[in-house]
């Protein structure tokens, strides 16, 4: 009769697991599978690159605003918060994709603008007009648009 109450075929094994207390096995692998991919996304917002810790967008209107900011726009930058973010949402973490979609649509304007990555030591050898602050700070500017537009779903 009680298994016919059952909500599902395994509630029944559920319920033994936990008069019996043979569920901590199960508990400290969720516990493993949500804290390993935080941590990975703890390590690559500190230690990795730190600018890509956070949202983005603070670090985005300062650097339009005209504030040097070493390594905001830089192609390290982008991976290492595409990658955290991808790990904290793995992880189980409620972040915000705006953000982080506002910060990478600047990056990579500014790379194209550039023709150019210092992080990976490699020129193009295109773009040399555009290599001026106020060129780029322009391209910076309609890569964050473009981040907005692709956040909010904007056709």
């Amino acid at each position: 009769m009680n298994h016919l109450l059952s909500l599902t075929p395994f509630s029944a094994d559920t319920d033994e697991g936990v008069l019996n207390s043979t569920l901590t096995i199960s508990f400290f692998l969720w516990a493993a599978l949500n804290v390993g991919p935080v941590f990975l996304a703890a390590l690559m917002g500190s230690l990795v690159e730190p600018m890509a810790a956070g949202s983005g967008i603070p670090q985005v209107k300062c650097y339009l605003n005209g504030v040097k900011i070493p390594r905001v726009v830089r192609i390290k930058t982008l991976l290492a918060k595409a990658t955290g973010v991808t790990m904290s949402v793995l992880g189980g973490l409620a972040v915000g994709k705006e953000g982080p979609m506002i910060h990478s649509g600047a990056v990579i304007a500014a790379g194209a603008s550039q023709g150019k990555t210092t992080s990976l030591d490699y020129d193009f050898g295109i773009f040399e007009y555009f290599r001026e602050d106020h060129e780029k700070r322009d391209f910076v500017s309609g890569g964050a648009a473009a981040g907005v537009a692709a956040a909010f779903g904007a056709p």
